[in-house]
């Protein structure tokens, strides 16, 4: 009676344990908000409540095999406009763009900063995370570093990799303007985003 007490316990702490397992793996099964790469255009679209800024395959640059479709929201109660690439009717990336305004340049690194630390909370020490400086002219002035980034001297980047994603964060600016992306890429989905981009690159040619 003993041994079939024990081996009751025990198939019950693995039902738990299993349970557990499982419902983390619901927890963490999405790659992009709601959805997961490789997921159907009109399936992760019925996910959104409201209606897109944009919709339509991108017409212009590198990336114009993309059929993108963009919303205005929040990301970590900052205000931002966000995004979904599709390839093949599928979702391969997501983005972030932030279009809060600051007077003080300096508070576009506070929001930089702020998505860093959250980021770093949730998937860990980035893989990279540099300052890259085109123009010395400000670099003993951390206090202009704001201004550095509008003028196009200064940027910021920090990068993190899970076995599903590429995360990139960047803070970059020029005349003036200031932009803080950040960008999630399928890694399962190389292959389809690398034929994309180089079929972009020969159009015209």
């Amino acid at each position: 009676k003993r041994f079939i007490m024990v081996n009751t316990i025990v198939l019950l702490l693995f039902l738990l344990v299993s349970s557990d397992l499982i419902s983390q793996e619901k927890i963490q099964k999405n790659d992009y908000r709601d959805s997961k790469w490789g997921m159907k255009k009109d399936k992760v679209l019925s996910s959104e409540k409201n209606k897109p800024l944009v919709a339509g395959p991108l017409v212009a640059g590198p990336l114009n095999q993309y059929f993108l479709v963009m919303y205005t929201g929040e990301v970590a109660g900052l205000k931002a406009n966000y995004g979904y690439g599709f390839l093949d009717d599928v979702l391969v990336e997501g983005a972030y763009t932030l279009v809060e305004k600051h007077i003080n340049m300096n508070k576009y690194i506070n929001d930089y900063n702020k998505l860093k630390e959250i980021l770093t909370r949730k998937y860990g020490s980035p893989k990279k995370s540099k300052l890259y400086w085109y123009n010395d002219l400000y670099k003993n002035s951390p206090q202009r570093y704001g201004r550095a980034v509008s003028m196009g001297h200064l940027g910021f980047q920090s990068d993190w990799e899970t076995d599903r994603t590429l995360i990139s964060l960047t803070l970059l600016g020029d005349n003036l303007d200031l932009s803080t992306i950040l960008t999630y890429t399928s890694k399962l989905h190389k292959k389809l985003i690398d034929k994309a981009d180089k079929k972009s690159e020969e159009q015209g040619l």
